[in-house]
């Protein structure tokens, strides 16, 4: 049937994931304990290879994967945990109020902006054949004029 991966194509587009986002950082991970390191630093570690996964479209192709970086944030948000510095730093900045504001402002524009990405692809694409567009993300990070016309014009606008 053309147009369908067969099991080597499926293998081929699986490998990167497997090495860059599982086995490679569990063998890294379990070998820097192994070699000593600190948790924190083992973790730090093993998140070398996903953050070239993520990084490496960005600086060839100017494309960012919004939940890859995502992930990465937050592996960087954890290993300035409470232990550290920065991270006793960072959790004392919770009691203000104007701090806290703004990660709810963040979160919900955010959450908006996913929102009318669904319902833009639920109205404009025929649910048979699924979205031919990418995700609005990389319209909002990208900012290309010519993805965003044709998402207007497909809106009606």
């Amino acid at each position: 049937m053309p147009g369908v991966a067969g099991p080597p194509d499926r293998l081929r587009a699986l490998a990167p994931i497997i090495v860059f986002d599982v086995a490679g950082p569990l063998a890294v991970y379990y070998g820097a304990r192994s070699a000593g390191m600190s948790t924190v630093l083992a973790l730090v570690v093993s998140g070398a290879l996903p953050a070239v996964r993520v990084l490496a479209p960005v600086v060839q192709h100017r494309r960012l994967d919004a939940i890859g970086a995502l992930v990465l944030s937050g592996i960087a948000l954890e290993t300035m945990g409470e232990g550290t510095a920065k991270g006793r730093a960072f959790a004392g900045m919770w009691q203000h109020a104007e701090f806290r504001r703004v990660f709810r402002v963040i979160t919900v524009v955010w959450g908006l902006v996913f929102l009318a990405e669904s319902a833009v692809q639920a109205e404009c694409f025929p649910w048979d054949h699924g979205p031919k567009t990418p995700r609005l993300e990389g319209f909002v990070c990208r900012g290309e004029p010519g993805d965003i016309k044709v998402t207007l014009s497909a809106l009606g606008a």
